[in-house]
């Protein structure tokens, strides 16, 4: 049986991590702010527009904030997969760098 690499490894946590995050991201659309949906249009309807539109307001920072953070959330996880190859590539480097003094 082989042996798990850490780059393996890597990738298995950064696909289980992706998954957990859309799954969260779709709980919250289609829990809170379904919700939040629901009571802006019933303050709506109830003549409540000042109300209204706070709801609304609110509901478009929601929704403009959701792709920002998995943005920064994904930003993080590409940098943390760019170090980890610039690592091994140096390791690399000072390998063969002491193999070629020897």
């Amino acid at each position: 049986m082989k042996k798990i690499t850490l780059k393996q490894a890597a990738q298995a946590v950064t696909g289980i991590a992706l998954v957990a995050l859309l799954a969260g991201q779709w709980a919250l659309v289609a829990g809170p702010l379904a919700s939040l949906a629901d009571y802006g249009r019933s303050a709506a309807e109830g003549g409540h527009m000042l109300e209204f539109f706070g709801v609304f307001g609110l509901n478009i920072l929601m929704m403009a904030g959701l792709p920002l953070v998995f943005a920064g959330i994904g930003l993080c996880v590409m940098a943390a997969y760019l170090t980890f190859e610039r690592m091994q590539q140096r390791q690399a480097q000072a390998g063969a760098f002491i193999d070629h003094r020897e």
